[in-house]
């Protein structure tokens, strides 16, 4: 067994050094990948919930804006019965 305070005083030697390089490399790989598919996920959500949102959009515009055709059907309706009762 090395002198523990002559092994810590020089640091690990290259074999140790070189392994705890890959560790830390596949670690930080491994980081890098998870952090990237996090992303993806929200821009996809993000993509999504934009999508669904323009649609609704849209939906209840024209809905309002049949709404509004009906009034003025309705209205001009009225119009039309009140010009000819006067008649």
């Amino acid at each position: 067994r090395p002198n523990c305070k002559t092994h810590l005083a020089r640091g690990p030697s290259q074999r140790e050094d070189g392994h705890m390089k890959d560790e830390i490399g596949k670690a930080e790989i491994g980081k890098d990948a998870a952090q990237q598919a996090v992303d993806a996920g929200a821009r996809l959500v993000l993509e999504v919930t934009g999508a669904v949102v323009g649609t609704i959009r849209q939906i209840t515009g024209a809905i309002g804006t049949f709404g509004t055709e009906l009034f003025e059907i309705g209205d001009a309706a009225r119009r039309a019965n009140r010009e000819s009762s006067q008649e």
